[in-house]
């Protein structure tokens, strides 16, 4: 037999207005899981304030000063700055830890031309995937941040 979660909902007359426009932008969706997707959000969010956790801002593609011509994808999620390096060929590596416990690795480095250019890969799973692919240095700096603050590490519990 299953059991309806069901929960009721008492709005301010006020916010009224937000249930009625939300049936006009989200025909195809109900106003109960609009309603759970903007609690996930803003639970998502408090967690990532309270472990220090901000939102941060990182593109893909490239920027052209001398034309004031940005061609790039802006891309943001929940993350803290563990790390950030520059190598000798100008290339600024900043690695982050997301909210969900995963690694990203940010590159920015301008062309012979002038013109910077931003990438990142798909976020690293395990701290050993990071390892793999980048400097040491930059693994060094990481590792130092995560043992200082280490409320903000992840671990995978193993069920052995």
């Amino acid at each position: 037999m299953k059991v309806s979660n069901k929960k009721n909902l008492y709005v301010a007359d006020e916010d009224l207005q937000w249930f009625e426009k939300a049936k006009e932008l989200f025909p195809d969706i109900s106003v109960s899981k609009l309603v759970a997707d903007a609690l996930r959000m803003r639970c998502l969010q408090k967690e990532g304030e309270l472990k220090k956790m901000r939102e941060c801002t990182v593109f893909r593609g490239s920027y052209d000063p001398s034309r004031d011509v940005l061609l790039a994808q802006e891309f943001r999620f929940y993350g803290i700055e563990i790390a950030r390096l520059s190598d000798t060929y100008g290339v600024e590596r900043t690695v982050f830890l997301t909210k969900k416990g995963k690694f990203l690795v940010y590159a920015e480095g301008e062309d012979k031309d002038g013109v910077k250019r931003m990438s990142f890969a798909d976020p690293y799973e395990t701290y050993e995937e990071l390892a793999k692919n980048i400097p040491g240095l930059l693994l060094d700096l990481c590792s130092r941040y995560l043992s200082i603050n280490s409320d903000t590490r992840t671990y995978e519990l193993l069920d052995i």
